[in-house]
Protein backbone atom coordinates (compact mmCIF):
# COMPACT_ATOMS: atom_id res chain seq x y z
CA UNK A 1 0.00 0.00 0.00
CA UNK A 2 1.54 3.57 -0.70
CA UNK A 3 1.37 6.20 1.43
CA UNK A 4 -2.15 7.61 1.41
CA UNK A 5 -2.78 10.98 -0.07
CA UNK A 6 -2.98 14.57 1.44
CA UNK A 7 -4.84 17.70 0.22
CA UNK A 8 -3.64 18.81 -3.20
CA UNK A 9 -1.04 21.33 -1.85
CA UNK A 10 0.76 19.60 0.91
CA UNK A 11 0.90 16.27 -0.80
CA UNK A 12 2.78 18.37 -3.44
CA UNK A 13 5.19 19.88 -0.10
CA UNK A 14 4.82 16.50 0.92
CA UNK A 15 6.27 14.76 -2.47
CA UNK A 16 9.25 17.43 -3.20
CA UNK A 17 10.16 16.72 0.64
CA UNK A 18 10.43 12.66 -0.41
CA UNK A 19 12.21 12.90 -3.29
CA UNK A 20 14.88 15.16 -1.66
CA UNK A 21 14.73 12.70 1.14
CA UNK A 22 15.17 9.90 -1.91
CA UNK A 23 17.81 11.13 -3.69
CA UNK A 24 19.87 11.83 -0.44
CA UNK A 25 19.37 8.09 0.05
CA UNK A 26 20.38 7.20 -3.36
CA UNK A 27 24.01 8.82 -2.17
CA UNK A 28 23.93 7.07 0.88
CA UNK A 29 23.20 3.86 -0.64
CA UNK A 30 26.49 4.07 -2.98
CA UNK A 31 28.74 3.78 0.36
CA UNK A 32 26.71 1.27 2.27
CA UNK A 33 24.63 -1.65 1.18
CA UNK A 34 20.76 -1.28 0.07
CA UNK A 35 20.16 -3.55 2.86
CA UNK A 36 18.18 -1.80 5.45
CA UNK A 37 19.57 -3.96 8.39
CA UNK A 38 23.36 -3.72 7.26
CA UNK A 39 22.34 -0.07 7.98
CA UNK A 40 20.82 -0.35 11.12
CA UNK A 41 23.45 0.93 13.09
CA UNK A 42 23.00 4.44 14.93
CA UNK A 43 26.27 6.27 13.19
CA UNK A 44 24.85 5.19 10.39
CA UNK A 45 21.39 7.50 11.11
CA UNK A 46 23.42 10.01 13.56
CA UNK A 47 25.49 10.92 10.42
CA UNK A 48 23.21 11.07 7.97
CA UNK A 49 20.15 13.08 9.68
CA UNK A 50 20.97 15.71 11.65
CA UNK A 51 17.64 15.46 13.55
CA UNK A 52 18.80 12.25 15.42
CA UNK A 53 22.07 14.24 16.69
CA UNK A 54 21.42 17.59 19.07
CA UNK A 55 18.86 17.20 22.36
CA UNK A 56 15.92 17.63 21.14
CA UNK A 57 13.54 21.03 23.08
CA UNK A 58 11.64 21.38 20.81
CA UNK A 59 8.27 19.28 21.42
CA UNK A 60 7.27 18.93 17.85
CA UNK A 61 10.85 16.87 17.40
CA UNK A 62 10.15 13.13 17.64
CA UNK A 63 12.14 10.85 19.59
CA UNK A 64 13.19 7.47 17.86
CA UNK A 65 14.60 3.92 18.65
CA UNK A 66 17.94 3.44 16.72
CA UNK A 67 19.46 -0.14 17.85
CA UNK A 68 17.90 -3.25 17.00
CA UNK A 69 18.11 -5.18 20.22
CA UNK A 70 16.19 -2.39 21.72
CA UNK A 71 13.69 -2.78 19.58
CA UNK A 72 13.12 -6.85 19.92
CA UNK A 73 13.03 -6.23 23.44
CA UNK A 74 10.04 -3.57 23.19
CA UNK A 75 8.58 -5.63 20.46
CA UNK A 76 8.41 -8.81 22.90
CA UNK A 77 7.29 -6.82 25.81
CA UNK A 78 4.19 -5.25 23.56
CA UNK A 79 3.76 -9.05 22.50
CA UNK A 80 3.51 -9.49 26.01
CA UNK A 81 0.92 -7.08 26.96
CA UNK A 82 -1.78 -7.21 24.31
CA UNK A 83 -4.51 -9.16 24.12
CA UNK A 84 -4.98 -9.02 20.51
CA UNK A 85 -1.85 -8.61 18.60
CA UNK A 86 -4.18 -8.08 15.04
CA UNK A 87 -2.72 -4.37 14.54
CA UNK A 88 -0.63 -1.78 15.86
CA UNK A 89 -0.11 1.49 14.94
CA UNK A 90 3.48 2.90 15.44
CA UNK A 91 3.93 6.95 15.76
CA UNK A 92 7.27 7.85 14.58
CA UNK A 93 9.04 4.83 13.76
CA UNK A 94 11.64 6.68 11.86
CA UNK A 95 14.13 4.68 9.90
CA UNK A 96 12.24 1.73 11.08
CA UNK A 97 13.88 -0.10 13.29
CA UNK A 98 11.37 -0.63 15.69
CA UNK A 99 8.78 -1.38 12.65
CA UNK A 100 11.18 -4.04 11.47
CA UNK A 101 10.73 -5.82 14.94
CA UNK A 102 6.67 -5.16 15.30
CA UNK A 103 6.10 -6.92 11.98
CA UNK A 104 7.28 -10.34 13.64
CA UNK A 105 4.54 -9.94 16.01
CA UNK A 106 2.13 -8.28 14.22
CA UNK A 107 -0.47 -10.87 12.95
CA UNK A 108 -2.20 -8.52 10.69
CA UNK A 109 -1.58 -4.58 9.76
CA UNK A 110 0.93 -2.40 11.10
CA UNK A 111 0.16 1.02 10.81
CA UNK A 112 3.55 3.36 10.44
CA UNK A 113 2.74 6.90 10.85
CA UNK A 114 5.72 9.23 10.43
CA UNK A 115 5.59 12.91 10.78
CA UNK A 116 9.28 13.43 8.91
CA UNK A 117 9.31 12.76 5.60
CA UNK A 118 12.97 12.24 5.16
CA UNK A 119 12.52 8.92 7.12
CA UNK A 120 9.52 7.91 4.53
CA UNK A 121 12.04 5.78 1.83
CA UNK A 122 13.38 3.82 4.62
CA UNK A 123 9.82 2.59 5.71
CA UNK A 124 8.98 2.59 1.72
CA UNK A 125 12.03 -0.15 1.40
CA UNK A 126 10.52 -1.69 4.60
CA UNK A 127 7.10 -2.28 2.60
CA UNK A 128 8.73 -3.25 -0.84
CA UNK A 129 10.45 -5.98 0.80
CA UNK A 130 8.02 -6.77 3.20
CA UNK A 131 6.51 -10.34 1.58
CA UNK A 132 2.61 -10.26 4.03
CA UNK A 133 2.26 -7.09 3.02
CA UNK A 134 0.93 -6.01 6.23
CA UNK A 135 2.81 -2.19 6.50
CA UNK A 136 0.93 0.73 5.64
CA UNK A 137 2.87 4.12 5.61
CA UNK A 138 1.06 7.35 6.99
CA UNK A 139 2.98 10.65 7.26
CA UNK A 140 1.24 12.64 9.51
CA UNK A 141 2.17 13.62 12.91
CA UNK A 142 0.01 12.31 15.39
CA UNK A 143 1.56 13.76 18.96
CA UNK A 144 0.44 16.87 17.10
CA UNK A 145 -3.06 15.85 17.02
CA UNK A 146 -4.53 18.02 20.22
CA UNK A 147 -3.79 21.13 18.73
CA UNK A 148 -4.59 22.82 15.92
CA UNK A 149 -7.57 20.92 14.59
CA UNK A 150 -8.34 21.78 10.99
CA UNK A 151 -9.90 19.64 8.09
CA UNK A 152 -6.63 18.26 6.88
CA UNK A 153 -5.75 16.44 10.64
CA UNK A 154 -9.17 15.09 10.56
CA UNK A 155 -9.11 14.20 7.11
CA UNK A 156 -5.46 12.74 8.22
CA UNK A 157 -7.12 10.94 11.11
CA UNK A 158 -10.26 9.38 9.19
CA UNK A 159 -7.88 7.26 7.03
CA UNK A 160 -5.76 5.91 10.13
CA UNK A 161 -9.41 5.02 11.16
CA UNK A 162 -10.71 3.45 7.98
CA UNK A 163 -7.89 1.20 8.19
CA UNK A 164 -8.73 -0.16 11.98
CA UNK A 165 -11.40 -3.04 12.73
CA UNK A 166 -14.22 -1.83 13.86
CA UNK A 167 -14.78 -3.37 17.60
CA UNK A 168 -17.89 -3.19 19.53
CA UNK A 169 -16.93 -0.56 22.63
CA UNK A 170 -17.46 -3.11 25.53
CA UNK A 171 -16.16 -6.18 23.66
CA UNK A 172 -12.06 -5.54 23.88
CA UNK A 173 -9.42 -2.71 22.54
CA UNK A 174 -9.69 -2.43 18.64
CA UNK A 175 -5.62 -1.95 18.14
CA UNK A 176 -2.61 -1.15 20.37
CA UNK A 177 -0.49 2.40 19.74
CA UNK A 178 2.91 2.46 20.37
CA UNK A 179 5.12 5.63 20.29
CA UNK A 180 8.03 8.04 22.48
CA UNK A 181 6.25 11.23 23.78
CA UNK A 182 7.98 14.40 23.94
CA UNK A 183 8.60 15.51 27.72
CA UNK A 184 6.99 18.30 26.75
CA UNK A 185 4.03 17.23 25.45
CA UNK A 186 2.91 15.44 28.43
CA UNK A 187 0.75 17.47 29.95
CA UNK A 188 -0.92 18.58 26.96
CA UNK A 189 -1.57 15.70 25.00
CA UNK A 190 -2.69 12.83 27.81
CA UNK A 191 -5.89 15.00 28.59
CA UNK A 192 -6.32 15.05 25.30
CA UNK A 193 -6.66 11.50 25.16
CA UNK A 194 -8.56 11.44 27.46
CA UNK A 195 -11.05 13.70 26.22
CA UNK A 196 -11.05 12.52 22.95
CA UNK A 197 -11.86 8.67 24.73
CA UNK A 198 -14.48 9.75 26.33
CA UNK A 199 -16.46 11.78 23.69
CA UNK A 200 -15.56 8.55 21.28
CA UNK A 201 -14.10 11.43 18.54
CA UNK A 202 -10.91 11.30 16.66
CA UNK A 203 -9.01 7.74 16.40
CA UNK A 204 -11.57 6.52 18.90
CA UNK A 205 -14.10 6.15 16.18
CA UNK A 206 -12.69 2.99 15.56
CA UNK A 207 -13.23 1.71 18.93
CA UNK A 208 -11.17 0.93 22.23
CA UNK A 209 -7.46 1.98 21.34
CA UNK A 210 -4.20 0.48 24.06
CA UNK A 211 -1.70 2.81 23.76
CA UNK A 212 1.76 1.64 24.65
CA UNK A 213 3.71 5.30 25.40
CA UNK A 214 7.17 5.94 26.51
CA UNK A 215 7.52 8.97 29.22
CA UNK A 216 9.58 10.67 31.07
CA UNK A 217 10.73 10.08 34.94
CA UNK A 218 8.77 12.86 35.78
CA UNK A 219 5.17 11.50 34.30
CA UNK A 220 5.81 8.31 35.71
CA UNK A 221 6.54 9.84 38.96
CA UNK A 222 3.18 11.59 38.73
CA UNK A 223 1.06 8.44 37.55
CA UNK A 224 2.85 6.35 40.59
CA UNK A 225 2.49 9.19 43.41
CA UNK A 226 -0.16 8.98 46.33
CA UNK A 227 -1.02 12.91 45.59
CA UNK A 228 -4.36 13.73 43.66
CA UNK A 229 -3.49 15.50 40.83
CA UNK A 230 -5.89 16.77 37.78
CA UNK A 231 -3.89 14.56 35.46
CA UNK A 232 -3.15 10.98 37.45
CA UNK A 233 -6.93 11.54 38.81
CA UNK A 234 -8.34 11.48 34.89
CA UNK A 235 -6.21 9.06 34.08
CA UNK A 236 -6.54 6.63 36.94
CA UNK A 237 -10.14 6.89 36.60
CA UNK A 238 -10.50 6.60 33.11
CA UNK A 239 -7.94 3.96 32.07
CA UNK A 240 -6.07 0.64 33.57
CA UNK A 241 -2.42 2.01 33.70
CA UNK A 242 0.26 -0.64 33.84
CA UNK A 243 4.13 0.04 33.88
CA UNK A 244 5.09 -2.72 31.25
CA UNK A 245 9.34 -1.43 30.32
CA UNK A 246 12.11 0.91 31.02
CA UNK A 247 14.73 1.78 28.27
CA UNK A 248 17.66 4.07 29.07
CA UNK A 249 17.63 7.62 27.98
CA UNK A 250 20.39 6.52 26.24
CA UNK A 251 18.93 4.46 23.98
CA UNK A 252 16.36 7.11 22.53
CA UNK A 253 17.56 9.35 20.06
CA UNK A 254 17.64 12.79 19.64
CA UNK A 255 19.16 12.73 23.43
CA UNK A 256 16.72 13.69 25.98
CA UNK A 257 17.22 17.29 26.74
CA UNK A 258 17.75 17.67 30.92
CA UNK A 259 14.54 18.69 32.62
CA UNK A 260 14.66 19.86 36.22
CA UNK A 261 12.71 17.17 37.94
CA UNK A 262 12.55 17.99 42.07
CA UNK A 263 11.93 15.77 44.75
CA UNK A 264 12.81 12.45 42.69
CA UNK A 265 11.23 9.32 44.55
CA UNK A 266 13.38 6.40 45.39
CA UNK A 267 11.43 4.18 43.03
CA UNK A 268 11.82 6.48 39.93
CA UNK A 269 15.20 5.92 37.52
CA UNK A 270 15.35 9.55 36.43
CA UNK A 271 18.25 8.09 33.63
CA UNK A 272 15.64 5.35 31.71
CA UNK A 273 12.46 6.03 30.07
CA UNK A 274 8.99 3.97 31.48
CA UNK A 275 6.49 2.18 28.77
CA UNK A 276 3.27 2.70 29.64
CA UNK A 277 0.06 0.49 28.50
CA UNK A 278 -3.05 2.72 28.98
CA UNK A 279 -6.26 0.51 28.40
CA UNK A 280 -9.73 2.58 28.54
CA UNK A 281 -12.01 1.02 30.69
CA UNK A 282 -14.96 0.06 28.73
CA UNK A 283 -17.45 1.27 31.76
CA UNK A 284 -15.65 4.78 30.75
CA UNK A 285 -19.17 6.04 29.48
CA UNK A 286 -20.57 5.17 33.69
CA UNK A 287 -17.67 6.68 34.97
CA UNK A 288 -17.85 10.48 33.15
CA UNK A 289 -20.53 11.38 30.48
CA UNK A 290 -18.58 13.00 27.28
CA UNK A 291 -20.14 16.17 28.26
CA UNK A 292 -18.59 16.62 31.88
CA UNK A 293 -15.16 15.92 30.50
CA UNK A 294 -13.96 19.74 30.35
CA UNK A 295 -15.80 20.30 33.00
CA UNK A 296 -14.49 17.95 35.45
CA UNK A 297 -10.70 18.66 34.46
CA UNK A 298 -10.94 22.21 35.42
CA UNK A 299 -13.01 21.02 38.72
CA UNK A 300 -10.05 19.07 39.79
CA UNK A 301 -7.85 22.08 38.58
CA UNK A 302 -9.75 24.15 40.84
CA UNK A 303 -10.27 21.94 43.83
CA UNK A 304 -6.33 20.77 43.58
CA UNK A 305 -4.64 23.75 43.71
CA UNK A 306 -3.49 24.24 46.55
CA UNK A 307 -2.51 20.60 48.03
CA UNK A 308 -1.98 21.68 51.77
CA UNK A 309 -5.55 22.81 52.33
CA UNK A 310 -8.43 20.65 53.82
CA UNK A 311 -11.18 19.70 52.08
CA UNK A 312 -14.50 21.36 52.93
CA UNK A 313 -12.55 24.55 53.50
CA UNK A 314 -11.93 24.54 50.10
CA UNK A 315 -15.28 23.04 48.80
CA UNK A 316 -16.51 26.06 50.74
CA UNK A 317 -14.88 28.58 48.61
CA UNK A 318 -15.89 27.04 45.48
CA UNK A 319 -19.94 26.47 46.48
CA UNK A 320 -20.81 28.10 49.82
CA UNK A 321 -22.90 26.09 51.97
CA UNK A 322 -22.03 22.77 50.69
CA UNK A 323 -20.10 21.79 53.28
CA UNK A 324 -22.75 19.99 55.51
CA UNK A 325 -23.91 18.42 52.81
CA UNK A 326 -20.54 17.00 52.11
CA UNK A 327 -20.33 15.71 55.82
CA UNK A 328 -23.51 13.84 54.95
CA UNK A 329 -21.73 12.18 52.21
CA UNK A 330 -18.89 11.03 54.75
CA UNK A 331 -16.18 13.10 54.16
CA UNK A 332 -14.83 15.15 57.33
CA UNK A 333 -14.06 18.64 58.34
CA UNK A 334 -10.42 17.66 58.79
CA UNK A 335 -9.47 15.92 55.48
CA UNK A 336 -6.30 17.13 53.40
CA UNK A 337 -6.66 17.50 50.09
CA UNK A 338 -3.62 15.43 49.78
CA UNK A 339 -5.28 12.88 51.32
CA UNK A 340 -8.16 12.94 48.78
CA UNK A 341 -8.70 9.89 45.64
CA UNK A 342 -9.59 10.17 42.56
CA UNK A 343 -12.88 8.24 43.44
CA UNK A 344 -13.76 11.08 46.02
CA UNK A 345 -12.77 13.62 43.42
CA UNK A 346 -15.27 12.34 41.13
CA UNK A 347 -17.61 11.52 43.62
CA UNK A 348 -17.80 15.75 45.13
CA UNK A 349 -17.98 16.24 41.25
CA UNK A 350 -21.30 14.36 40.73
CA UNK A 351 -22.78 15.61 44.15
CA UNK A 352 -22.65 19.26 43.36
CA UNK A 353 -25.50 19.49 41.14
CA UNK A 354 -27.82 17.97 43.90
CA UNK A 355 -26.99 20.61 46.27
CA UNK A 356 -29.59 24.14 46.55
CA UNK A 357 -26.55 26.13 47.13
CA UNK A 358 -24.54 24.82 43.56
CA UNK A 359 -26.98 27.24 41.62
CA UNK A 360 -25.97 30.31 43.21
CA UNK A 361 -22.52 29.67 43.56
CA UNK A 362 -19.45 31.30 41.51
CA UNK A 363 -18.60 28.25 40.59
CA UNK A 364 -21.71 27.46 38.16
CA UNK A 365 -21.14 30.99 36.96
CA UNK A 366 -17.78 30.03 36.02
CA UNK A 367 -18.88 26.99 34.36
CA UNK A 368 -21.67 28.88 32.40
CA UNK A 369 -19.13 31.70 31.23
CA UNK A 370 -16.61 28.77 29.87
CA UNK A 371 -20.82 27.33 28.00
CA UNK A 372 -20.10 24.25 30.02
CA UNK A 373 -22.96 24.01 31.30
CA UNK A 374 -26.14 22.84 29.70
CA UNK A 375 -29.81 21.69 30.62
CA UNK A 376 -29.25 18.26 31.47
CA UNK A 377 -26.83 18.98 33.68
CA UNK A 378 -28.57 21.18 36.23
CA UNK A 379 -32.11 19.63 35.55
CA UNK A 380 -32.74 23.80 34.47
CA UNK A 381 -35.02 24.89 31.76
CA UNK A 382 -32.10 28.28 31.12
CA UNK A 383 -28.96 27.81 32.32
CA UNK A 384 -28.21 31.01 31.43
CA UNK A 385 -30.17 32.60 34.10
CA UNK A 386 -27.64 33.34 36.83
CA UNK A 387 -26.67 36.05 39.14
CA UNK A 388 -24.01 38.36 37.07
CA UNK A 389 -23.04 40.13 40.19
CA UNK A 390 -22.05 37.31 41.88
CA UNK A 391 -18.02 37.62 41.78
CA UNK A 392 -16.23 34.42 40.43
CA UNK A 393 -13.75 33.37 43.04
CA UNK A 394 -10.10 35.20 42.79
CA UNK A 395 -8.31 31.89 41.82
CA UNK A 396 -10.45 30.65 38.94
CA UNK A 397 -9.26 30.46 35.49
CA UNK A 398 -10.29 28.98 32.80
CA UNK A 399 -7.23 28.06 31.28
CA UNK A 400 -7.36 24.27 29.96
CA UNK A 401 -4.67 21.34 29.55
CA UNK A 402 -5.78 20.62 25.95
Amino acid sequence: MSVLKKPIITRLICELNKQKSLRSLNVINSKYSTDIHTRNNVDFFVQNHPCLEKPSVNKKKAFYILEEDVADSIAEVVKKNIVRNNVIIEANPGPGILTQSLLKIVTDNLIAVESNPEFLPYLQELQDNERDKKLSIINYDMFDMYKNRNDEKLDQENEIVDLLPKISWTEDVSASIIGILHPRLESWFMPYIAQEFCQGSGLFMAGRLQWFLFVSPRFYRMLISKKSKKLDTLFELLFDIKICHQVPISNIYPKYSKMKITKMAESVNENVTYLIKFTPKPESSDILHPHEVNKFILFLKQLLLKSSERLIPRMEELVPGCGMYLIKDGFSMMQSLKTITPKQCLQIFKLLPSIPEYYNSGWRDFLVNEGLVVDHDDNTADVTDKNTDKNIPQNMSSDRPG
